[in-house]
């Protein structure tokens, strides 16, 4: 994500916005004189990439994460990760309202920030009222499974361990089966990952069994990651 510069225009404009108790009141008093700052160039200059990262002082191992959508005052923008569940911490807030990103009163912007691991790597997208499909980030060039029904935006934090393995091809093979099944009327697909060299040994191997063939064949890198 995009580092805060220190006293810059989004920094006084996301004082405003997230209250007095996270920064120096001077700067607080300042930012209400700045409310318009997303309207500035400056603003979107330092914006050139998000979510906007920042070390939390007082919670080592936790960054401050803040997500950044353009749009309407008016839109409802929703954040759709698994992040918003450090957001549902006992709040009695209903399901639906939980990552919503609140906007700046005329700006054009909508924002949420929430801390989060230092070691977290995560996908998200946005939900936005009148859109029928959940929007990447366009603020975040990274993406995983980009140009495909699973895409989202990757947040990758500082301290996430390196995935090195990530891009690589996978080095075993891929095999469909069909079971039947009297219960549903009707075969079953199963896949079934070998390792290289799987076909010209009689090792015993250990056995992952997945019950979706969606998420763990198409949306995790499963074939990688048992590689």
């Amino acid at each position: 994500g995009g580092r805060l510069p220190p006293r810059g225009f989004l920094e006084v404009t996301l004082a405003a916005h997230h209250g007095i108790r996270e920064m120096p009141s001077l700067l607080f008093s300042a930012a209400l004189l700045l409310a318009q700052a997303p309207a500035h160039p400056e603003y979107w200059r330092q914006v050139a990439k998000a979510p906007l990262v920042e070390p939390v002082p007082t919670r080592p191992g936790f960054y401050r994460v803040t997500f950044v959508y353009r749009a309407p005052e008016t839109a409802r923008v929703r954040l759709d990760s698994g992040a918003v569940a450090a957001l549902g911490n006992g709040l009695g807030r209903k399901l639906d309202e939980l990552g919503e990103l609140k906007p700046v009163p005329g700006a054009g912007v909508h924002t949420l920030s929430m801390e989060l691991p230092a070691d977290l790597r995560i996908g998200y997208r946005f939900e936005v009222a009148g859109v029928r499909e959940a929007v990447l980030d366009p603020l975040n060039p990274n993406a995983y499974l980009k140009g495909t029904r699973f895409a989202e935006s990757l947040l990758e934090l500082p301290e996430a361990p390196s995935q090195p393995w990530r891009d690589r091809k996978p080095a075993g093979r891929w095999e469909k089966h069909e079971v039947p099944s009297p219960a549903l009327g009707r075969p079953q697909a199963v896949w079934v990952y070998t390792p290289a060299g799987y076909a010209a040994t009689r090792d015993r191997h250990a056995v992952v069994v997945a019950m979706d063939s969606v998420a763990f064949g198409q949306v995790l890198p499963t074939d990688r990651v048992l590689d």
